[in-house]
């Protein structure tokens, strides 16, 4: 029951992280050094969040973690993977984490932070944007009114917004979905913390040491 929650929750985020990023394409590096970003309408600009990013934010070194080898199976305390997709010559590389939220109506709330991005083929290429999302599973809708989420970054507010939303409801269970593309610079200030507190809408959690050393993990996969 769960994979299949677990399936579905990222053909969910997939479909949407594509429709979002095929609004804007990343041309490729000009003479200059600079990159350019298109838009439908004919219109560009420079990619000038890429230049805050590698200016201000380090993306951490691949290194050697303590923490268990990563597990395929959902449920674990966390779940990396990096896939490439020979057929649509695309690589993505994802990562699960259960969390302990605080302050719920409803005792039995599960909650997951996922997120993941994908470049084309195997080279690795850094993104401008990254998807962050939920999933919720409890006895009754929980994020159905509001779907507003902030981060304590080091005791900092850093405020996400308003999170898109999706549910449905199974035989004494609702699932809900929530999910949004963040800058990468926010992302890695969220992973270069030493503590990260988050409250979506009501519940509040808190990434534990070795969920921060994954976040690090997955992000070191962006270089």
């Amino acid at each position: 029951m769960k994979k299949l929650i677990f399936i579905t929750f990222v053909l969910f985020i997939s479909l949407a992280f594509t429709n979002s990023y095929a609004e804007v394409l990343k041309a490729k590096i000009i003479d200059s050094g600079k990159v350019v970003l298109l838009y439908p309408d004919g219109t560009w600009k420079y990619d000038t969040i890429t230049k805050e990013i590698r200016s201000d934010f380090d993306i951490p070194e691949k290194r050697k973690f303590n923490h268990p080898p990563f597990s395929e199976s959902y449920g674990s305390a966390f779940r990396l993977q990096q896939k490439y997709d020979k057929f649509k010559n695309k690589t993505i590389v994802s990562l699960s984490l259960d969390l302990k939220p605080s302050k719920i109506r409803y005792s039995s709330n599960k909650l997951a932070f996922n997120s993941f991005f994908f470049y084309l083929g195997e080279k690795v290429k850094t993104p401008s944007f990254v998807m962050i999302a939920f999933q919720s599973t409890t006895d009754d809708w929980e994020y159905l009114r509001s779907h507003e989420l902030t981060f304590l970054i080091d005791d900092k507010p850093l405020e996400i917004g308003t999170l898109k939303h999706k549910g449905s409801v199974g035989k004494g269970y609702v699932i809900e979905f929530l999910s949004k593309l963040i800058p990468l610079s926010h992302f890695l200030m969220i992973v270069n913390s030493k503590k990260v507190d988050g409250k979506l809408f009501t519940t509040e959690f808190r990434f534990t040491e070795e969920q921060l050393e994954a976040l690090r993990d997955y992000a070191s996969r962006m270089k």
